[in-house]
């Protein structure tokens, strides 16, 4: 093609720039597809740790007679040993305690962990650091990428474009295999 003159040139060069920028609008509106999304709820699925708990978003009529009364913002949470109630309209449903709960003694049967040099103690999807000014114990968000070796009983799996992940509350995991072979899962982000 020969340009004859400057409004041939600058029309050449507009119609590169439309074609550059329709490739690259395409290009980015297929990076964006909704994702493919499927939900299982897992109900039988008991673990070795925790086989003898009850299922976690279970909803039981009455507590154990040696429970805790726990509030938190004006909300009342119940402790019995190992796990964690909220109250609901028909009975008392079993969760992770919310995050900031203090408690003076960690459950039986807590996994210590330590990550990025820190000491973190996990027990049925709750994970607890102790307080340096105290003798307690305070409940923590789990961090992005902490491994665990059991989750809870009655978590459930979810599929993303393919890829299965493990539930908890509003924490996602993904199986991983660390180096000496054992299959642990790994707290991911929720996107």
């Amino acid at each position: 093609m020969k340009i004859r003159n400057n409004s041939d040139l600058l029309k050449s060069a507009t119609l590169i720039l439309i074609l550059l920028i329709s490739c690259s609008i395409s290009g980015i509106a297929q990076n964006h597809r909704k994702k493919k999304v499927s939900k299982v709820v897992v109900v039988n699925k008991t673990t070795k740790k925790y086989g003898h708990f009850p299922k976690y978003n279970k909803t039981v009529r009455t507590l154990p007679q040696s429970h805790t009364v726990i509030a938190v913002l004006n909300k009342k949470y119940y402790f019995d040993g190992n796990i964690f109630y909220k109250p609901q309209p028909n009975g008392f449903t079993v969760c992770s305690a919310p995050i900031g709960v203090r408690i003076n003694k960690l459950p039986s049967k807590f996994t210590k962990i330590i990550y990025r040099n820190k000491i973190i103690f996990y027990h049925y999807g709750t994970f607890f650091q102790k307080e340096t000014n105290t003798n307690g114990y305070v409940v923590v968000p789990p961090p992005i990428g902490i491994r665990v070796d059991e989750l809870p009983n009655g978590y459930e799996t979810i599929t993303i474009d393919g890829i299965k992940y493990y539930k908890v509350d509003n924490n996602y995991y993904k199986l991983v295999v660390d180096n000496d072979g054992d299959t642990l899962f790994e707290k991911v982000s929720a996107n």
